[in-house]
């Protein structure tokens, strides 16, 4: 064990978090194992699975950290946040969000080689289920992800109804921009630009600050749908003295 670099957990069918917690309440407490080769620690299934193996695992050594959750309604995860923190895992500033037909990938790069850290999978389908199970995960990591500045946004399908994205919570879309609280670069791909220009518009009373504070540059394909996206927001930003500088790129061409 003490040579380990590699260890991978991993259900192959999803279990109900609940039942997940209550046996593991009852479990025996394990005794603390240190594993000071570790470089990757890979693990698929519910989350209370995870909170018991980092609970009482040490990896001093650990550069990458790949998570895949099955769909569940809740994500509580107070002792991957702490484990993260008593690990040095190596900094980045970069993390990307791709939602998918099937799932939402979110992965952090290290700012020098763009090497990947830390990825977070949840198995899910439906785009509101996704934002609501990263936004909750992100929320909870907070501190660990206020070294992201650079954030990318993209919609990895091209088949969700437009009553999908309507019923798109926009309190879950700033819960999970929040936990991105020092992006300073925001890019947003195709099929989200729309939702994101909603979530981003200011109401009576709101600050334009809340959320992406330090946002100073943001980037989105356009087309004729989305030409005038995120104009409100560029306005209240420019009128506290906090201006963004808005980049339409040309839409992609679809290849022949």
């Amino acid at each position: 064990m003490p040579q380990l670099e590699i260890l991978a957990i991993a259900f192959r069918f999803p279990i109900p978090n609940h039942d997940v917690e209550r046996e593991v309440a009852y479990m025996p407490i394990p005794t603390p194992i240190t594993l000071p080769n570790l470089r990757w620690l890979w693990f698929q299934g519910a989350s209370a699975y995870l909170e018991a193996i980092v609970c009482w695992t040490t990896t001093p050594r650990l550069e990458r950290l790949h998570i895949e959750f099955f769909e569940q309604l809740t994500f509580s995860v107070p002792r991957l946040v702490q484990f993260m923190k008593t690990t040095k895992i190596p900094r980045f500033d970069r993390a990307v969000l791709d939602f998918s037909d099937k799932d939402v990938y979110a992965q952090t790069f290290l700012r020098e080689t763009g090497a990947f850290v830390i990825t977070i999978i949840v198995h899910c389908g439906h785009l509101n289920r996704q934002v609501s199970s990263v936004a909750q995960i992100s929320s909870a990591l907070g501190e660990g992800l206020s070294a992201v500045e650079h954030l990318n946004l993209r919609d990895k399908t091209h088949t969700r109804s437009s009553e999908e994205h309507n019923d798109i919570d926009r309190f879950e879309w700033r819960k999970l921009l929040r936990a991105f609280n020092n992006v300073k670069s925001l890019h947003v791909e195709d099929g989200l630009v729309k939702e994101l220009s909603r979530c981003l518009r200011s109401e009576d009373g709101e600050l334009p600050l809340d959320p992406l504070p330090e946002l100073q540059e943001l980037t989105h394909f356009w087309n004729r749908d989305t030409v005038d996206a995120f104009t409100s927001f560029i306005d209240a930003r420019q009128n506290i003295g906090r201006p963004v500088m808005l980049v339409r790129l040309l839409p992609r061409r679809s290849p022949r």
